[in-house]
């Protein structure tokens, strides 16, 4: 069975993620966090897959609660959003990520794609 967390601050958005994820994946194990201090301080010591992480989180940011994770669970496969639409945020964002994640951001930027069906 998948696990995957989802942390997202916006109600709206973290329910139509669980739902479309949920129907396209329905054995899997959907952990929902709308803060990454919620996110990080469960998350250490349950183990999921995957993380789907808002860049822009009230309190700690998606990027600090990914790096977090990754000090716990270095195989923690994971995933930004944001709704910068600048590319002056954009590049922001993905520099903030280097510095948190200096030797993963060529493997984090070049996404893999197969059936669907997996991850």
């Amino acid at each position: 069975m998948h696990s995957l967390a989802i942390i997202e601050d916006n109600s709206t958005v973290l329910n139509y993620l669980a739902q479309i994820i949920g129907d396209a994946f329905p054995d899997a194990e959907i952990s929902l966090f709308n803060n990454g201090e919620d996110a990080s301080k469960i998350l250490e010591t349950k183990k999921v897959e995957m993380g789907l992480f808002d860049i822009e989180l009230p309190g700690m940011s998606g990027i600090e609660c990914l790096y977090r994770l990754k000090g716990f669970h270095p195989e923690l496969k994971c995933m930004m959003l944001t709704n910068f639409d600048d590319a002056e945020n954009i590049l922001d964002a993905v520099q903030q990520a280097q510095q948190f994640l200096p030797n993963q951001t060529a493997q984090a930027t070049s996404p893999s794609v197969n059936s669907g069906k997996d991850w």
